[in-house]
């Protein structure tokens, strides 16, 4: 057996042993990924829980993904638009009884819809919570031919600037029910990942480390091959 039939047939090895470890790591990750979608949709099925029982002052993060309820009242001038395109989500602020301001999406509008008045007086409404989105490309400036007071994505840092405080660190997209009592369509809700998902993704990654190390290993063993 000749020198080079025996090095190509070693990198061969390690190129197939590779390509398997590629596919373990994708289909580990694809895996990953449906478990926190599942996961998170399961937690948003929990029963609602008040927002003010689950507040460290402003801090709500360890119910984000749940359905709250919030007590209070809506504040009807502060309100903005949060999209890119239409529809446009409705965001207003509300105020709690506990006197701490959340950002609420009461619904969303089409082009044609007009923006009905926040639901005045004292009201109990529920939705899911979720952290402020992120937005570096666009900085929160409006798109054009969009209302004015539109900005790309709900980030409250932002929304700090403008609105009375203090402002809990997330926002609540309210319930089908509850939007289309405020006169508007159901806004939809982009649930948030999972802790942990960035370690677990993590482990899909060793596959991939894997991989290249097997591949690397076999071209150094043909290398090492003498007559």
């Amino acid at each position: 057996m000749s020198v080079r039939f025996k090095r190509v047939a070693v990198v061969s090895a390690g190129t197939i042993v590779c390509l398997a470890m590629m596919v373990l790591g994708l289909w580990q990750m694809d895996v990953f990924r449906n478990q926190g979608r599942q996961s998170a949709e399961e937690i948003t099925k929990l029963p609602p829980v008040p927002l003010v029982e689950h507040l460290n002052d402003t801090d709500a993060s360890t119910v984000f993904g749940r359905q709250v309820t919030l007590t209070g009242s809506f504040i009807p001038d502060e309100q903005f638009h949060a999209g890119e395109a239409y529809p446009l989500r409705v965001v207003t602020a509300f105020k709690l009884d506990s006197g701490q301001v959340v950002a609420v999406v009461r619904g969303q509008r089409g082009l044609s819809d007009e923006v009905t008045p926040a639901a005045s007086g004292p009201v109990t409404v529920t939705g899911v919570l979720l952290p402020s989105e992120n937005d570096r490309a666009r900085g929160g400036i409006p798109a054009q031919d969009l209302p004015g007071d539109t900005i790309a994505k709900i980030r409250l840092a932002h929304v700090a600037q403008y609105w009375p405080g203090p402002l809990v660190n997330g926002y609540v997209t309210l319930s089908e029910a509850d939007a289309k009592s405020q006169g508007l369509q159901p806004a939809p809700v982009v649930l948030p990942e999972l802790e942990g998902r960035a370690r677990n993704g993590g482990y899909a990654l060793q596959w991939w480390v894997f991989a290249a190390a097997a591949l690397a290993f076999s071209i150094v063993v043909a290398r090492s091959i003498k007559e």
